[in-house]
């Protein structure tokens, strides 16, 4: 594993077999990896050649050093029995500069928006969310697994110009011990209210991805892939 560094945030790439002939034919499709808290781009590395699909994926280390081989996208506390406390314009500025990165990221690989998704595990989720919910003309589709909607991002225009048929794929565990299975039942009201295309699914497991539950995401891209990777994005 080489870590590259050319764009704003340092990722791992992995492109399946046969990359070059497929790259001469044409686009390929974008997914992008983005880790939880205090982990970083080795965490979720593994899973990209299990996705089994034609797809470039970028596994991206988070914006804050958080210790040896630690990284997070904003800090988070976790007082006992309450809310999690973390500073919104952290976060507000961990979302730009994610923004940011894939904009680089579509122009390196020349893939357009409604070819990029990202997959987001806790934390990562949550930047995930952050971005389908605010900004969808910019992605395919998101993936969020053990995630939770910030209460800042939970507002969302109903009628915003991309939201109609996003993809968005929600996975949690229902004995979750960081991120309670009801953030994600949270999530799911909210984007029952959305003209999104949801995919909701609970397991009786905790904070983790295991082949339970990953059987769902190799689906949903599979699903995707079958679509002809992509929708109709319209431009702004």
């Amino acid at each position: 594993m080489i870590l590259i560094n050319d764009l704003c945030l340092n990722y791992l790439e992995f492109s399946p077999p046969g990359s070059q002939k497929r790259e001469a034919e044409g686009i390929r499709p974008l997914i992008l990896f983005l880790h939880g808290r205090a982990a970083n781009e080795v965490d979720l590395f593994d899973l990209a050649p299990q996705l089994e699909v034609d797809a470039t994926v970028l596994s991206v280390r988070a914006c804050i050093e958080m210790g040896v081989d630690s990284y997070g996208w904003f800090y988070t506390s976790y007082p006992p029995g309450g809310v999690p406390v973390y500073d919104p314009a952290e976060v507000e500025a961990a979302r730009t500069k994610l923004l940011q990165f894939i904009h680089e990221a579509q122009e390196k690989y020349k893939t357009p928006p409604a070819q990029t998704y990202c997959l987001g595990f806790s934390q990562g989720a949550i930047m995930a969310y952050s971005i389908a919910l605010h900004y969808p003309n910019v992605l395919a589709g998101i993936v969020a697994m053990s995630g939770r909607i910030l209460s800042e991002h939970a507002i969302v225009d109903a009628s915003l110009e991309g939201l109609s048929g996003f993809p968005i794929l929600v996975s949690h565990g229902t004995e979750d011990e960081v991120l309670n299975i009801e953030y994600a039942r949270a999530a799911k009201k909210i984007l029952q209210k959305l003209p999104v295309q949801l995919d909701y699914f609970e397991h009786p497991m905790g904070h983790d991805i295991t082949d339970v539950n990953f059987i769902e995401v190799k689906r949903w891209f599979l699903n995707q892939k079958n679509k002809k990777w992509g929708r109709s994005i319209a431009h702004t």
